[in-house]
């Protein structure tokens, strides 16, 4: 007889990319044309801290450049001009959400549950 799954079990990459939204993260409204999306982003300079979110969200890491300097050299060549960024927009993110919401603070899923409000 097969075992069924517990319904609140998570997997390491979960319990990380939960970390990374409450430390991290930033939710929004993304506009495309005249359409509003629940957006949930991670901008880091550490690549590697990003790849649990990028098995999550099922998404690339992508860099985020920018004029100034924001990290150091080593983490964002050349120059430390800019950081590495991991989005999910629309369906995905909610389902995303959804699925660490156990894991999240107060605060963020207050936010979140304000974000989805708002896109509709």
């Amino acid at each position: 007889m097969r075992r069924k799954r517990k319904r609140n079990r998570f997997t390491l990459d979960e319990a990380q990319t939960a970390t990374l939204i409450n430390t991290e993260g930033t939710v929004f409204c993304h506009r495309y044309d005249k359409l509003r999306y629940p957006t949930v982003e991670i901008k880091m300079c550490d690549r590697d801290a990003l790849k649990p979110a990028e098995r999550v969200f099922g998404t690339v890491i992508y860099p985020a450049r920018r004029k100034r300097i924001e990290c150091p050299p080593e983490y964002f060549p050349p120059h430390g001009r800019g950081s590495w960024a991991i989005r999910s927009t629309g369906k995905k993110a909610k389902k995303t959400m959804k699925r660490l919401k156990p894991l999240l603070s107060k605060r963020r899923k207050k936010r979140w549950k304000k974000i989805v409000k708002e896109c509709r």
